[in-house]
């Protein structure tokens, strides 16, 4: 147990810590690492394994985060998502202006840039994923109102979620996009567009609870914005998925 170690990678105060300063002076300290361990019998112990054969396995829950350059003019993109797993729960997509990346005073959910905002049931604008040849939702996305309730149906929610009232709602949601020009802005709201993957098992005819996403299946983020992009813009793009976690000879493994 001597080889224990707490490590920390940090790649700058500025994305580390927001505070009010543009420089923040800040350090870690007073560290405590506390761990707890129950050493069997060597015959319990072998009970166990026999029961187990020698494998221990959970079933949990994970996220994996890919980032995405689009370019300044763009007026939508095709977004190929490089996930692969067999159980993918729900897609979300953020989007902020790339100098904005690093900057401590455009790190907060106001800097997001909502490429789709305010647009009408004839806007050309629109937002879809699909896993091989299968479309989520079977429908485009095509106004505020449908990409709010799909990103609701993302957190499991059918109205405003509790505690995100005043972040996460139509109006927030049809905020002006954050100008081009500046760090910081009180009206670009706090915008995402999602699909729930978990809603729409039933088109594949399998049991588990998300879209397979393996071999030569490729998850795309099909979108088209309501005006051509005013910057080049930094797209965020969430996975969750279902994941089992194997503890077998001593390594652990998850599979998903």
């Amino acid at each position: 147990m001597s080889d224990l170690q707490l490590q920390f990678y940090i790649a700058s105060a500025q994305n580390g810590v927001v505070s009010s300063s543009a420089t923040p002076n800040w350090k870690l300290a007073s560290l405590t690492l506390t761990c707890s361990f129950i050493q069997l019998d060597t015959s319990a112990q072998a009970v166990i394994d026999e029961a187990q054969g020698g494998t221990y396995k959970w079933s949990g829950e994970l996220w994996k985060t890919y980032n995405f350059n689009l370019n300044s003019g763009s007026a939508g993109d095709n977004v190929i998502v490089p996930f692969k797993g067999s159980s993918l729960k729900t897609v979300v997509a953020l989007m902020r202006p790339a100098n904005h990346v690093g900057t401590a005073t455009a790190l907060t959910n106001t800097n997001r840039y909502n490429a789709y905002q305010i647009s009408s049931s004839t806007s050309s604008s629109s937002w879809f994923a699909t896993v091989g040849n299968i479309t989520f939702p079977n429908i485009p996305l095509k106004n505020s109102a449908m990409m709010m309730a799909e990103s609701l149906k993302a957190w499991h929610s059918l109205n405003t979620p509790q505690g995100l009232t005043t972040q996460f709602d139509i109006n927030n949601w049809e905020a002006t996009p954050i100008s081009a020009t500046t760090t910081t802005s009180t009206t670009a709201g706090s915008f995402a567009a999602a699909v729930n993957l978990e809603a729409y098992t039933n088109k594949t005819g399998t049991i588990h609870s998300g879209q397979s996403v393996i071999g030569g299946t490729t998850l795309v983020l099909n979108q088209v914005y309501a005006s051509t992009l005013p910057v080049n813009m930094l797209q965020t793009t969430l996975c969750h998925y279902d994941a089992i976690c194997t503890v077998e000879n001593g390594l652990l493994s998850v599979a998903f």
